[in-house]
């Protein structure tokens, strides 16, 4: 490189008045500017060529030791735009940022490799703001799965804080990295495809001055390194993230979702900075040709032994209407690195793939004991922006069916197989183009393939072309690569990665393809469920047995209004927190596509007793086609909240108990029936067990006993009237008999 500009501008600045009045553009500030810009190499070879002309001696300064490439330096990652919403759709945490990722990671000889990337803009956002329960903490959680055309899981966690009940100040006190070491990325890793966490803790960065009244942003155009840790390996390893660009506010965003007025970081105030440019691209663009990705699926039954294995590479093609009201395909692929659900029965087996956390694929088989089919297709997914960009409906979930099929007929003991790519319409406007496929659901031995049957395709002259295909279970991914596809494909999620081999036993309760709850034909009454919230200490700190059933209106594709009804499971997921005053339970069930929950209040009465009360139900469900037939709004996500509920009022030093059904109005259109319920979310007892409980109403044998003893005054005194009467009338008969007393008498 050129080391010595201002050497060369003192030569041009020693020449003629011609060289100097040019050579001033040749600063050594200039020089050095230009070479920050430029990647320059030089062959040191200063000419100079003295020339007389018309009795003048012009000086020609040739500097061609320097010769510059022209090729400008990579600009900063584009910047993403992020955000976090509450439970009623406000945004409460707004995230513009641009990143790099440098980690550390151990190669197979024992040396120490590092592997560099960005943070995509078209990452998924989530996370958690500040709420009732918390108010000092706001989380941003980070994901994407494709890092230079490779598919991996990576994300970036980020913990924002703030001091209660002060809350003058923010910042940064937590920065989590995860990533999986995909060989294109980790070449010659050791632990490849494995997934590994590296974080730092306590800090105290980008401290911004905010309050309720006067919130305010944080914003820093100049460069940031974290230093992080990872604690997962002996190995001492490190992972820089570097923060080109960074505006945050983690708490008191405005109604209109904006950013507050920024407070910029010292660097700023640098005149040469210039912040990256904004990114303004909401989808990745069109890539050449669409590469199929073979992932290696394993189902393991409640003794270990793997009772399912498939292995094969899909392209999901979706349609949709965008906001012009045009249709369009959304083309994804069903990455190697997805969770494994599902059962294993003799007669009957389903797999069920899930990835993204609302996006699914399942397949159910069937045998009659000597061969088995595949008898159904279920695809579940959700316009996000990501997949389904410009959608006319985002974020709406669809679930498409095809039942009482009879696909891939084989014997028992075999697998199926076929190599050519075979298309298969699920429901409406789902294409899934399936390709490499080997599987076999019934008698796997060993957790190996059995023999293969072939599918005819795969016996024609003119198969599909397939690079390096296997015939056994692979350890390592099959990639597929078609010609362009004719439809539009909105994501580049189909790149090829290597898989790891994934497991699931099925002793945990999962027995159903998510997505698709069996139709109720009958309404039956809600089993009571017994459920716990433990505070985080880990003592109990609410007990609640109840059944709940709710019965949701609804209008169905004819005009008419339906009723469609669920039970709360008793399986469902309990959650919650506790306070002095406050303490709620959410129960979760659907595959997390339903959540109820319950809050609780706690008021002081007079002579000092205090009372709770249910205070407020909020309940998020979906319209599901199996619980909503014919429903005008399939997979429609609904909400339905009071907050003026006032049902099971009790002592606070008590239980409430009630074993009859109570019926409680949600909305107009949402009712909630409730039975065999025994609450306490206050004061549970140190043993976790229920206190001393305060019946809803009395029962039958009470209400007989206080009926007789309340009859009885009323039957004495009808007696003693009757027996009167008897003796003025027996008095006036034999009036000269005891004349003292009938005196006395009257």
């Amino acid at each position: 490189y050129c080391l010595q500009f201002d050497v060369w501008g003192k030569v041009l600045r020693s020449t003629t008045t011609f060289w100097r009045r040019y050579a001033r553009m040749f600063d050594k500030e200039d020089w050095a500017n230009l070479m920050a810009k430029y990647r320059l190499t030089c062959v040191n070879v200063l000419v100079l060529v003295n020339v007389n002309m018309v009795g003048l001696l012009t000086t020609v300064v040739l500097l061609t030791g320097c010769v510059g490439t022209a090729r400008v330096e990579d600009p900063n990652p584009s910047v993403g735009h992020f955000s976090v919403k509450n439970s009623e759709g406000e945004t409460c945490l707004l995230l513009d940022i641009s990143a790099t990722f440098h980690v550390e990671y151990v190669k197979t000889d024992n040396t120490t490799g590092t592997a560099s990337y960005t943070l995509p803009s078209n990452s998924q956002a989530s996370g958690t703001c500040a709420h009732l329960f918390d108010e000092e903490r706001a989380i941003m959680n980070i994901t994407f799965n494709n890092v230079q055309q490779h598919m991996g899981h990576f994300g970036v966690n980020l913990t924002f804080s703030r001091k209660f009940p002060v809350m003058t100040h923010f910042w940064l006190s937590e920065v989590t990295v995860y990533y999986q070491l995909i060989p294109a990325l980790f070449p010659d890793a050791v632990d490849a495809n494995k997934t590994l966490i590296s974080a730092v803790s306590g800090i105290q960065k980008i401290m911004t001055q905010s309050t309720v009244v006067t919130p305010r942003s944080y914003l820093c155009k100049r460069d940031q390194v974290f230093v992080l840790d990872n604690d997962d390996i002996d190995v001492q390893l490190q992972t820089n993230l570097t923060v080109h660009y960074i505006q945050a506010q983690p708490f008191e965003v405005n109604r209109q979702g904006m950013f507050s007025p920024p407070e910029e970081c010292p660097q700023d105030f640098d005149p040469t900075t210039k912040p990256p440019p904004p990114d303004t691209t909401l989808f990745n663009a069109v890539t050449p040709s669409l590469t199929f990705p073979v992932g290696d699926f394993s189902l393991k039954d409640s003794k270990g032994q793997a009772c399912l294995l498939a292995s094969m590479g899909v392209i999901f093609r979706v349609e949709y209407r965008t906001e012009n009201g045009k249709k369009r395909n959304a083309t994804y692929a069903l990455p190697v690195n997805s969770s494994v659900g599902g059962s294993c029965d003799t007669d009957q087996a389903t797999l069920s793939l899930m990835f993204t956390s609302t996006f699914n694929l399942s397949l159910s088989f069937y045998s009659d004991g000597k061969k088995f089919v595949l008898n159904s297709f279920v695809v579940g997914y959700q316009r996000t922006a990501q997949f389904f960009p410009h959608a006319q409906d985002p974020n709406t979930s669809e679930v498409q069916v095809k039942n009482d099929i009879e696909l891939f007929t084989t014997d028992l003991g075999k697998s199926y197989r076929c190599a050519s790519l075979r298309e298969f319409k699920v429901g409406q406007g789902v294409r899934l183009e399936i390709i490499a496929l080997q599987i076999q659901p019934f008698k796997v031995k060993d957790g190996h393939f059995g023999d293969a049957e072939t599918c005819p395709q795969d016996l024609l002259t003119t198969q599909f072309p397939i690079l390096n295909a296997t015939t056994t279970l692979p350890t390592k991914s099959t990639n597929h690569t078609l010609a362009p596809a004719t439809t539009l494909q909105t994501t580049d999620a189909a790149n090829t990665t290597t898989p790891a081999r994934t497991t699931l036993h099925t002793s945990h309760p999962h027995t159903s393809p998510p997505y698709t709850q069996p139709t109720p034909i009958k309404h039956p009454k809600p089993l009571q469920g017994h459920y716990v919230v433990k505070n985080p200490t880990g003592k109990v700190c609410l007990l609640a047995n109840m059944g709940v059933q709710f019965i949701a209106k609804y209008v169905q594709q004819d005009d008419t209004v339906g009723v469609g009804v669920f039970n709360v499971p008793v399986s469902s997921i309990a959650s919650g927190a506790c306070e002095d005053d406050i303490s709620s339970l959410t129960l979760t069930f659907y595959n997390t596509t339903f959540h109820v929950t319950f809050i609780f209040g706690k008021t002081n009465e007079q002579h000092g007793k205090s009372r709770y009360r249910l205070a407020s139900t909020e309940l998020f469900y979906t319209e599901v086609p199996a619980i909503f037939p014919g429903t005008a709004s399939p997979n429609q996500q609904r909400r339905a909240e009071n907050l003026t509920v006032n049902v099971f009022s009790t002592d606070a030093k008590k239980s409430y108990k009630c074993l009859q059904d109570v019926n409680v109005t949600v909305t107009e259109n949402v009712t909630m029936l409730v039975r065999q319920v025994q609450l306490q979310p206050f004061e549970v007892d140190k043993s976790g067990r229920f206190l001393t409980a305060e019946d809803c109403a009395p029962t039958n044998n009470v209400i007989l006993l206080s009926v007789v003893l309340g009859s009885l005054p009323v039957c004495a005194i009808i007696i003693g009237m009757c027996g009167y009467v008897w003796w003025r009338r027996r008095g006036q008969i034999r009036p000269e008999k005891q004349p003292l007393l009938q005196n006395y008498i009257e």
